[in-house]
């Protein structure tokens, strides 16, 4: 479902350690975020939190976001040809480093 934030974090050599699970689990909080659906949000961050999966980007290794960092990520993310074009809206580089920040 999130895949493309995935493809995106592969960029860092922050996540490198990280399990590809982890990332997908970011990339759905960081699509749910993207999407406005924040009940949604909280209820799969709780779950997240009780199955030890990050909810962070701290928790997978991104312990400084910087702007390079998360544009480099949404650059791959959105970049033509890419998943994040088969979500139900049309989603910017703007929308994935916002919902980054968010989970910093």
């Amino acid at each position: 479902m999130r895949h493309y934030l995935h493809h995106g974090l592969c960029e860092l050599d922050d996540v490198h350690d990280a399990l590809h699970g982890e990332k997908v689990a970011i990339g759905v909080l960081a699509g749910l975020f993207i999407q406005g659906r924040l009940d949604e949000f909280d209820e799969i961050s709780s779950f997240c939190r009780s199955v030890r999966l990050p909810t962070t980007l701290s928790e997978i290794g991104i312990i400084d976001p910087s702007d390079d960092k998360l544009a480099r990520v949404a650059m791959r993310s959105c970049q033509k040809g890419e998943i994040i074009h088969n979500e139900p809206q049309q989603v910017s580089e703007e929308e994935v480093v916002s919902a980054l920040r968010f989970l910093s």
